[in-house]
């Protein structure tokens, strides 16, 4: 399997390489009023309106500023784009996921799986996985108010 890798602090999480368009320089962002605590706002990508997920917020990490080092993950879903900040993309890296480890529970959150690198071990993520159904209907509602 193929995720591309990403740190967050010192924490590295990963993301289904065919869930991640591109990685780009981070860039500021507009508040998205109604939408879920979870969506920071949302950004234009070639015309497109995308909402950016608060990666720190999902996993209770302290919240801070984007710097301007931070990158942003643009990816999908099977509904919609996704943009997500981050300190740090590793790259495209290729993993085994542990044994026994096909959908954990981290918190609320549901993690496709855990694999280890050469840095640690990896939280890969799944989009399709990432927004609870009351999530995802409140930022549907709030899309179609800024729309």
């Amino acid at each position: 399997m193929y995720i591309l890798a990403f740190y967050i602090d010192k924490n590295i999480y990963g993301l289904p390489l065919e869930q991640v368009d591109r990685v780009v320089p981070a860039l500021a962002y507009t508040e998205l009023p109604r939408a879920p605590e979870i969506v920071q706002g949302v950004i234009d990508v070639a015309g497109s309106i995308v909402p950016v997920i608060d990666f720190r917020k999902r996993f209770g990490l302290e919240q801070k500023a984007i710097s301007i080092d931070d990158q942003l993950i643009l990816a999908h879903n099977k509904k919609r784009p996704f943009a997500l900040f981050c300190n740090q993309a590793l790259g495209i890296k290729e993993v085994e996921e542990l044994p026994n480890h096909s959908i954990v529970l981290v918190g609320e959150q549901l993690v496709k799986g855990v694999a280890r690198l050469a840095d640690g071990l990896v939280l890969i993520h799944d989009l399709n996985l990432f927004l609870t159904q009351n999530e995802d209907n409140t930022l549907d509602e709030a899309l179609r108010h800024q729309a």
